[in-house]
């Protein structure tokens, strides 16, 4: 009764757990679509003012050039807010204040040019600014009562689905909870089942005749493909990790072969990294015979880690980076810090600066550098190399 009762305790989750999230479906794009609505109205309303100002303009350009020019200026205007969408509130609270100057405008005119009095294109064109002025207005108010609206049920919907999330990972929890209790019910059932069978083995073998020779050739002639099917999965095992260990082994001597040398460069520091070790003498490096593929190089301290300059073939006290060329002459290459150079303290009390063609990371406690990476240069015609890619080192 438990276990049903945990069943349709979850099941009732679920279900509520989904109907929370759906509710809200459909009701969230209601307020957005009176907002679009609304801006469909309000272009419609611009494009009537604009056809109504181009006849206006027509009539009184040649009378009154002023007045047309301003009248040019609002219709432009209003049709850079037309192809705006959807307005904001403020937006449409301007182009009520500029139709409100514009009627303004028209008033003024005619009250310049008396013989306009009874032109009927004035007369319809200042009514439809009336019309329009307060057309804009109400849509103003609806426009913020909306957003308003909107931005109420956004809220609300945030708040729902928080609640739908919270609830899904309960249901999981449950879930979860509910696989182990009845994986471990059925480990117990399990046990029982093979303890009972034991029993009644140890029973049979009680009660079984010893002194029937028949009785125990013909078990044995029974279990015979048995003992061979498990004798079979035996060979088949120990030939199965045969091939295992011969793969690993075949694959170690693989990489081992194929390990690239990459140009002397040793990963991880190498044999010679260089450390102070509390001031004593630094070891020295390996002697590289000089094949015309190595340079030693210093930074250009202007250029921001951009360029290496003074290479040379023979290794300087200030020399601080080494680049190992593809071939004699060619003009593109690696390059690495060298470990052991001889201003290791100052470089690394500097680091910014000297290490400037280096991505690192470390301590500031660092007491010797460790190459991870080599970078790329290539040579100028000025005879300085580009860092074309950073080395990457680590301070330790």
């Amino acid at each position: 009764m438990k276990t049903k009762a945990f069943i349709w305790f979850m099941v009732t989750l679920l279900g509520v757990t989904m109907i929370t999230a759906c509710d809200d479906s459909g009701y969230e794009t209601s307020p957005q679509k009176e907002i679009e609505n609304i801006s469909k109205t309000i272009e419609t309303d611009i494009y009537t003012i604009t056809q109504k100002n181009h006849n206006f303009c027509d009539t009184i350009k040649q009378k009154d050039s002023t007045a047309a020019f301003f009248f040019d200026e609002f219709e432009d205007i209003l049709d850079e807010y037309k192809e705006k969408k959807p307005l904001q509130p403020e937006e449409v609270e301007a182009i009520q204040y500029l139709v409100v100057l514009a009627s303004k405008e028209v008033e003024q005119t005619k009250s310049r040019h008396p013989e306009l009095q009874n032109s009927q294109t004035l007369k319809d064109y200042s009514e439809l600014l009336s019309e329009k002025k307060e057309s804009l207005k109400s849509q103003q108010k609806n426009l913020e009562k909306y957003e308003k609206e909107l931005g109420s049920d956004s809220e609300d919907f945030a708040v729902l689905s928080w609640m739908a999330a919270v609830g899904f990972l309960v249901l999981v929890v449950i879930l979860i909870a509910t696989i182990a209790h009845f994986r471990a019910k059925l480990k117990r059932v399990s046990q029982k089942q093979a303890a009972v069978s034991s029993d009644k083995g140890k029973k049979k073998d009680e009660q079984a005749p010893t002194n029937n020779m028949e009785m125990q050739n013909g078990n044995l002639f029974l279990q015979l493909p048995q003992l061979i099917t498990a004798q079979a999965k035996d060979i088949i095992t120990e030939i199965s990790k045969a091939k295992g260990d011969l793969s690993r082994q075949l694959s170690q001597l693989s990489q081992q072969q194929l390990a690239p040398v990459n140009n002397g460069y040793v990963q991880g520091g190498g044999t010679y990294g260089s450390q102070l070790n509390g001031g004593n003498t630094v070891p020295t490096p390996p002697v590289v015979p000089a094949d015309g593929t190595r340079l030693y190089a210093e930074l250009d301290a202007a250029s921001n880690g951009g360029l290496l300059y003074k290479a040379q073939p023979t290794r300087t006290a200030n020399s601080l980076y080494e680049i190992t060329l593809t071939q004699p002459g060619a003009t593109g290459g690696s390059f690495r810090v060298l470990e052991d150079c001889t201003i290791l303290a100052n470089v690394l009390r500097n680091r910014n600066s000297y290490l400037a063609a280096c991505t690192f990371n470390g301590n500031d406690n660092a007491t010797k550098i460790v190459n991870e990476a080599p970078g790329a240069v290539s040579k100028q015609q000025d005879g300085t190399w580009l860092v074309i890619k950073k080395a990457k080192i680590k301070l330790s």
